[in-house]
């Protein structure tokens, strides 16, 4: 089952009738990795990015819409114990969730 993480959604400016989006994250929080469900268009491309609080980059990957819903699992084992965000961006639309690494 899917444990609800803090999250922001934002939509940027421009044709707000493509590239609709959400997502959910498993298991939260998480400890040697992270699995990201993507609901979203076929064909469309979206960067998954992992940052600590000062915003540096940890991790961060591209996933190509296959299929209407994509899932990809990020590892956390080399990030320490700590709060992290994820974000979900891709054309016109940012998603930020709130993820607990525990190890």
């Amino acid at each position: 089952f899917f444990f609800s993480s803090r999250r922001r959604h934002t939509r940027l400016q421009g044709d707000w009738s493509s590239d609709v989006c959400s997502s959910d994250l498993y298991p939260v929080p998480c400890n040697d990795h992270l699995n990201v469900v993507i609901n979203g268009e076929v064909d469309a491309n979206y960067v998954v990015a992992i940052r600590d609080l000062s915003g540096r980059i940890l991790s961060q990957e591209s996933v190509s819409m296959e299929s209407p819903v994509q899932s990809v699992t990020l590892s956390t084992s080399s990030i320490s114990a700590q709060m992290i965000v994820v974000t979900i961006s891709g054309n016109y639309y940012v998603e930020t969730h709130k993820v607990m690494v525990q190890h």
